[in-house]
Order: C-alpha cells, then structure tokens, then sequence
C-alpha cells in the first residue's frame, strides 16, 4: 500500500486564499457592515432630527469610500470610511443670489 500527497499543491491552494481570498472577504464584510450602520442607525437618528424629503439626499451625503481588495494589497489596510460631500446651496435673499459652499 503506498500513500502519496501533493503536499506543494495544498500549500498553493491555502496560499491562494490567504492572499486572494480573505482580504476580499473581510473588505466585503467591512463595505456591508458601514452600508448597514449608515443605512439603519445613521438614517434612523437623521429622521429623528430633521424632516428627512429624500433618502437620496441622505445617501449622498453620507456616501461611503468603499473598500477593496486591491488597497488592502497596497497598505495593507482595509478600511471603508464615510466620504465628505461637498454640496452648493443656492439662497436668494433680498433678490440678489449668494452662493454658498456647504460640507
């Protein structure tokens, strides 16, 4: 009875998840776990606050900086952050229109 393995072609498999495979994985899990927070406890206190119109606005003004496996490669960080958004807010007052950069 002989026994063989392919001990070279495991390690490859297991090396191929460690550097493919969990650095997507945590960065997926990092994406949705911001998305949920943002999405369900961000948006439940905003309501509470203020009048919300347009979860679109809200959305957007609250954008996430998604991680991804290629930054992960590069800093050797993963990381999803919300973005600031600069928006411009128009008011009319007096009858002239002043522009006003807002974050």
């Amino acid at each position: 009875m002989g026994i063989t393995s392919d001990i070279e072609r495991a390690e490859a498999q297991i090396r191929n998840i460690v550097i493919n495979q969990i650095p997507f994985g945590v960065s997926k899990g990092v994406n949705d776990s911001l998305t949920e927070v943002r999405n369900n406890h961000i948006w439940g206190a905003y309501n509470q606050a203020f009048e919300a119109r347009s979860y679109n606005f809200f959305k957007h003004t609250h954008a996430i900086f998604r991680s991804d496996k290629e930054q992960a490669k590069r800093t050797g960080l993963i990381s999803a952050i919300f973005r600031r958004v600069a928006y411009r807010s128009r008011q009319v007052l007096a009858g002239q229109e002043k522009s006003a950069c807002q974050s």
